[in-house]
């Protein structure tokens, strides 16, 4: 019974919590998620990137069947079709890109460029969202961006190579994606979103993955699955953290992800960060922090004003 109202205790005083703080809490675990997915990722590189995506589509499908089964198939109610379809291709094309990037580029690297979606997520949430974003927030971005510019190390009048072209890709078209999250979830629950996602993730990702498909052994298989249930684990907790916070005002929490990258790419890859990689990490987990403790003054958005 203690043990009982001791949970209780705790699910309540993280209930008073400013919606903005339990958004950045849930943020943290998708980003450890998140971490356990990339290494997962590069450990399965002889598999082509879409097809692994596909699998982690598939995996997603029949983890999300039993609540299917279970709401007789309400859960399936979906409000904004067109929305879900745009939101659905643009993560299909994002998540794709950015596992050929994590199989291709250094944990750290692959993860670095993955930020510049910041850039993207402010403006697309100004113009889809009409959220308002305070200073504090921009600044926060700027700074953060800047530590990943010292890990990333761009030279100058250098070209980006292919697989740099698909992080950067990657990013915009996730950005793209978590700003369609946010919308859909004004009028859907976390779990219609999840299980119309698998739907048409795999939909979309099926004629790209046909030609040369292939069976993998036992031990792949069961790594492929887990990697399928990690990134469903991923996407409802980054969802549910987006519904109940603001897109923007959350972005820059997404930075914690950097030193997980960097210590699972040296734990798992012997992939060895050097000294600009660290300054640069201490910058954004110095941001994230701050933009966690900040306050954020900015008024809220009324969903129900007139577009």
């Amino acid at each position: 019974m203690r043990w009982a109202d001791g949970r209780g205790g705790l699910k309540a005083a993280f209930a008073r919590l400013p919606s903005n703080t339990r958004g950045a809490i849930w943020l943290v675990i998708s980003s450890l998620c998140f971490t356990a997915m990339t290494v997962l990722i590069k450990s399965l590189n002889n598999y082509p990137a879409p097809m692994q995506a596909m699998y982690s589509q598939l995996a997603g499908l029949v983890l999300m069947l039993p609540l299917v089964i279970r709401t007789r198939g309400r859960v399936l109610v979906l409000n904004g079709t067109w929305m879900m379809l745009g939101r659905s291709l643009s993560a299909a094309l994002g998540v794709s890109l950015s596992y050929y990037a994590v199989q291709q580029l250094p944990l750290a690297d692959a993860n670095a460029i993955s930020f510049t979606r910041t850039l993207w997520i402010g403006p697309l949430a100004m113009l889809i969202l009409r959220d308002r974003i305070a200073a504090g927030t921009w600044i926060a971005l700027v700074i953060g961006f800047a530590g990943v510019l010292l890990i990333a190390r761009p030279s100058p009048g250098a070209a980006l190579g292919l697989v740099h072209l698909a992080a950067v890709s990657a990013a915009f078209f996730l950005a793209l994606s978590v700003t369609g999250i946010k919308a859909l979830t004004r009028h859907n629950s976390v779990a219609t979103i999840m299980v119309w996602s698998g739907i048409l993730g795999a939909l979309f990702l099926l004629p790209v993955t046909v030609d040369g498909w292939r069976m993998p052994d036992l031990g792949d298989f069961l790594l492929l699955c887990a990697l399928g249930t990690v990134s469903v684990v991923t996407s409802a907790t980054y969802i549910h953290a987006m519904s109940i916070g603001d897109a923007a005002r959350l972005a820059p929490i997404d930075y914690v992800r950097l030193p997980m990258a960097i210590a699972a790419g040296f734990l798992m890859f012997g992939e060895v960060p050097g000294a600009w990689t660290l300054a640069g990490s201490v910058i954004v987990v110095g941001t994230a922090l701050w933009a966690v403790l900040s306050e954020r003054r900015a008024a809220p958005i009324d969903p129900n004003a007139p577009s």
